[in-house]
């Protein structure tokens, strides 16, 4: 015997359906974000070249070292 006005599994497909629907379609809108901005900055160059820098002043690399990569980082 079923109490109240008998729409439960019917409603309870709709609502589970409605979640997956605005789940599926808030993820999808920040999977899209994340590829349109992305967190990488775009001057890695200029990093890789700071870099080299830090690494001549280190001592961990030898002046011929660093101009030939210098060059090829340029």
């Amino acid at each position: 015997m079923m109490f109240g006005f008998g729409c439960g599994s019917g409603m309870a497909l709709a609502i589970g359906t409605a979640i997956l629907f605005w789940g599926g379609l808030i993820a999808l809108v920040i999977w899209g974000a994340t590829r349109i901005f992305p967190r990488q900055r775009a001057s890695s160059a200029t990093e890789a070249l700071e870099i080299l820098k830090t690494r001549f002043a280190r001592g961990e690399i030898n002046q011929i070292e660093y101009e030939q990569a210098r060059v090829a980082l340029s």
